[in-house]
């Protein structure tokens, strides 16, 4: 029977290996006797490979191996070297690893768990109505459906040297007039009246009926693009999507979002269609 109770990659982190030892109580498994339980079941895997059949035995061992660390300054993961000076002193192991002893032995029992558990990880399985997907109403969320009337735009005020592109759905407004609020708040506390602003906008056929996440994760390549295309900065003080260069007046906007709102390749990936954009 498979077993969804997590068990660690053999191969994977010693970090994350010392963790899921922690998670059981070898102590109160092998009782008053641990040390020298847990001695002879080291001492018979480093002579004949052999390990206990039994699933909490080895977890009982993986726990109190990681603990006996302690009381020895995990010496294998140590050596002492000299010193500039000629002194002896602690230095990490250059043949600690994968390979040394320790770690094949405490790897090999976290295999044998799975094997023991006929372990299979919890792998992704695409399924749009999952529980986890659902909101509190038991409806698919809003933000994960697929989107319709895709498009860049790009909002403009020379006058501050502030720019903000960003992708909205659905052929409305929401968004730009949102970054429009954002501007008029930033300037009130300045102290200042908003100047004229520019706003283009690029249509996203390609991008038609995708999801939420892929417009976003479009939405940031192309303005990544665009700021280093330009030179310009985040401009922080409004938020992560917005930024500042000066001389906005002279950019050429509509070339600006014409080659983003072109179809990129089949297949293209955030990365090649960054490599292009910039």
């Amino acid at each position: 029977m498979t077993t969804t109770a997590y068990i660690p990659d053999p191969d994977g982190p010693w970090g994350t290996i010392a963790w899921y030892a922690m998670k059981f109580d070898g102590y109160e498994h092998f009782g008053e006797q641990w040390s020298d339980i847990a001695v002879r079941i080291r001492d018979r895997f480093d002579e004949t490979s052999e390990l206990p059949d039994n699933a909490d035995d080895l977890r009982a061992q993986l726990f109190v191996e990681f603990r006996m660390d302690r009381f020895v300054d995990n010496a294998e993961e140590w050596t002492l070297a000299p010193s500039e000076d000629g002194a002896l002193t602690w230095v990490a192991n250059p043949d600690w690893g994968p390979q040394s002893p320790t770690q094949v032995r405490r790897r090999t029992m976290v295999r044998r768990l799975r094997e023991l558990a006929n372990y299979e990880p919890a792998r992704y399985r695409d399924d749009p109505g999952h529980p986890a997907r659902l909101n509190k109403n038991g409806e698919p969320s809003p933000t994960r459906s697929p989107r319709t009337g895709n498009g860049l735009y790009c909002i403009v005020w020379p006058e501050h040297d502030l720019l903000k592109l960003g992708l909205s759905s659905g052929g409305g407004d929401a968004r730009s007039s949102s970054a429009r609020g954002a501007l008029r708040d930033y300037l009130a506390h300045e102290g200042a009246i908003p100047g004229p602003h520019t706003e283009w906008r690029a249509a996203l056929p390609f991008m038609e009926g995708t999801t939420w996440g892929d417009c976003q994760r479009f939405e940031l390549v192309v303005a990544t693009a665009l700021k280093r295309r330009l030179g310009a900065s985040s401009a922080s003080a409004l938020g992560f999507e917005w930024l500042t260069r000066t001389h906005l007046e002279a950019v050429r906007w509509p070339e600006e979002l014409a080659e983003p709102s072109e179809a990129p390749a089949s297949g293209a990936h955030d990365a090649e269609i960054l490599r292009r954009l910039l």
